[in-house]
């Protein structure tokens, strides 16, 4: 069941700290002031820790947490998917659709919606996190090696490389991303366990680990800290790649 909680309820044990503090008043104060509203709700049964959306029935956006926020790790993902909100508000993201030709028609509408918010994740997650690291003090590290590394770790002692390449895709993207975010990594230690999960990778999913890397280094190679070189970047991801012999340009297109 979710829950829509004030927003005091929700922040009140996370604004205690420094770097949330400064970056609420700092990029969400003017907005807030504005009349911009963000719906915040806690749902025990959440996919992930934390996530952003739209709410149903107005044009509000959301943020859904697991639980209720306390800690720093809590912290940087409120200010991680508030980045979410404030790209979308100032019109920094791209945008994906279903392609108008007779093939996309057999995809299902949320497969799409998922497909494109991997491919914009792919290349906005470690945009945002660089830039709360480097404008706010938080350590996404931290968040990494404590939460993302160990349940992506479990997760890839389960099984192999998906027999769908859909999946593998979708995968490869995260993959990608994980190597982005990485870049930015300063602790040594850190570092060292990002590494060993990308090797994790290569030996139990060798499929989503080469196309992952072939992902990451179009993304270095391109650039992608604007709009113009994401757009190039993406154009280049569709016309290389297909999902059973299909160009996903033919599949999705970007608005």
């Amino acid at each position: 069941m979710v829950d829509r909680l004030d927003e005091s309820v929700i922040l009140d044990d996370i604004l205690k700290y420094d770097e949330f503090k400064s970056f609420y008043h700092n990029e969400w104060g003017t907005r807030k002031e504005r009349g911009t509203i963000i719906d915040w709700e806690i749902d025990p049964t959440c996919s992930q820790y934390a996530i952003q959306g739209f709410s149903t029935g107005n044009n509000n956006t959301y943020i859904r947490f697991r639980h209720l926020p306390s800690t720093l790790n809590d912290a940087f993902l409120a200010a991680h998917e508030m980045g979410h909100i404030i790209k979308y508000l100032d019109k920094q993201y791209i945008q994906f659709d279903k392609a108008k030709t007779p093939i996309a028609q057999i995809y299902k509408e949320e497969e799409l919606i998922d497909m494109g918010a991997k491919l914009g994740s792919m290349l906005d997650d470690p945009l945002i996190d660089s830039f709360l690291q480097d404008n706010y003090g938080f350590d996404p590290a931290y968040f990494y090696t404590r939460v993302v590394i160990p349940d992506v770790s479990k997760s890839l002692n389960s099984y192999g490389d998906s027999p769908y390449e859909w999946h593998i895709f979708k995968e490869a993207l995260f993959y990608s991303q994980f190597s982005l975010q990485c870049d930015a990594v300063k602790d040594v230690d850190a570092l060292r366990e990002c590494y060993q999960l990308k090797e994790q990778y290569r030996i139990s999913r060798p499929k989503v680990a080469r196309i992952g890397e072939e992902l990451y280094s179009m993304s270095k190679e391109n650039g992608y800290d604007d709009l113009i070189k994401q757009r190039r970047l993406f154009k280049e991801i569709f016309n290389k790649y297909r999902i059973k012999s299909i160009k996903l340009s033919d599949i999705l297109r970007i608005i």
